[in-house]
């Protein structure tokens, strides 16, 4: 196998527009949510990250966490917003998950517009409330195998343009919603989704941050792939070539809200730096949301999408949905979840099997306490089978179970 190196800096842009950003935070509001989880468990793998689990639960255990969303105005139509955190079972402790300069002109009809850029998620999670405070799902400890993976591995640095027509303000029941981004900085997603698979977890990954990939033999300095090193760095730019995403957005005000989302990083599969190839990863996500009746709550997402490196040296084609349903019950509101996923090898290297298949269940209950806390248990179950776990002494077939506990102090 050939490939073509590049010297383009991996993290400049992100790196040029935190700098940016952080003299206008001296003054911001500041919000914040302090959790402390524990759990009981079965995970074999001492660290989650470097191992072929799907639940973190238990790992390290117990678990501190602070979060901190800072936003500043700095005119009446732009401001700047980040959000770090600091994780006791990362790596790096301290870390940034986004950081972007944003741009809400006062609507004057029923248009809306608004521009950001800077280092962000694309929005597409129904599980993540997107004004709070880091990607914390608003339901459950765990997140969805989807948004799992979101979380972990995209990661925009661009800019990205949005416009809403809001029927309620011209007396319709309809609004529409279209979103277009641009972005660099995210080529190597799908290295994790590749070689480690999916998860139900909701680890974010930092800016900074490198995930550790398990040890597979495929690239070991013996294996065929010898130049990949263990360590990857999600915002990595490395062919110079630009992504996009696009979404479409369809609401009606009886409680029904639907999207359609394409994300392609146009990453060129034949590029490596550092040991960080280039993946070519690109995927259609849909969700929907349903309010069928006071107190109840009806979300699920579906994804399908490809990941390529080198020519042909890894392909994987990827999917995953869920169905989710939450009710008030008693003084809190009860969360059940199902997952499914799957990954399919279709490339040349037999050395490296990358199936999978899996299904998990996660039963949850949040209760609100005083002086601003709240309470979120939860009950995981995740069945998964993966051949590649044989490669590292597991058996491909496993069953994951947890019960965890999480109080959170919003301040």
């Amino acid at each position: 196998m050939s490939y073509r190196p590049t010297r383009m800096p991996t993290t400049a842009g992100m790196l040029g527009t935190l700098l940016w950003c952080l003299p206008a935070l001296a003054l911001a509001e500041v919000r914040g949510q302090a959790s402390a989880s524990t759990s009981a468990a079965d995970t074999r793998s001492d660290e989650f990250t470097e191992g072929l689990d799907k639940s973190p639960f238990g790992v390290g255990a117990p678990n501190v966490r602070v979060a901190l969303r800072a936003t500043t105005a700095i005119s009446e139509s732009f401001s700047v917003t980040a959000v770090g955190d600091a994780d006791s079972q990362r790596s790096s402790v301290l870390d940034v998950q986004e950081a972007w300069v944003s741009w809400n002109p006062v609507p004057h009809s029923a248009w809306r517009l608004r521009a950001r850029a800077g280092a962000f998620f694309p929005a597409s999670s129904l599980e993540i409330d997107y004004d709070s405070i880091g990607w914390n799902p608003t339901r459950t400890l765990s997140s969805s195998a989807i948004n799992s993976w979101i979380s972990e591995e995209i990661r925009v640095v661009g800019a990205e343009m949005s416009a809403q027509q809001l029927g309620a303000m011209t007396g319709s029941p309809h609004s529409w919603r279209a979103t277009l981004g641009v972005f660099a900085g995210n080529d190597p997603a799908g290295t994790e989704l590749a070689w480690r698979g999916w998860n139900v977890a909701g680890r974010v990954t930092g800016l900074f941050q490198k995930l550790r990939l398990p040890n597979l033999p495929v690239y070991w300095p013996t294996g065929p792939l010898p130049m990949q090193t263990r360590n990857v760095q999600i915002v990595r730019e490395i062919d110079s070539r630009v992504g996009f995403h696009t979404t479409l957005g369809y609401a009606r005000d009886n409680g029904l809200d639907i999207a359609a989302m394409h994300y392609d990083n146009r990453g060129d599969p034949l590029r490596i730096e550092n040991g960080q190839y280039s993946w070519r990863t690109r995927f259609d996500h849909l969700s929907v949301r349903l309010a069928p009746a006071p107190g109840w709550e009806l979300l699920s997402q579906a994804m399908r999408g490809s990941t390529v490196m080198g020519p042909n040296a890894v392909n994987v084609r990827f999917e995953s949905w869920y169905a989710l349903t939450s009710h008030n019950l008693g003084p809190g509101v009860a969360t059940l979840r199902y997952d499914w996923f799957r990954n399919a090898d279709r490339d040349e290297t037999p050395a490296d099997p990358n199936d999978e298949q899996g299904n998990g269940w996660a039963l949850a209950y949040r209760v609100a306490l005083p002086h601003s806390l709240t309470l979120v248990t939860e009950v995981l179950r995740v069945e998964s089978t993966r051949a590649a776990r044989s490669l590292i002494g597991d058996a491909p077939r496993q069953v994951e179970s947890s019960v965890a506990l999480d109080l959170r102090w919003s301040f």
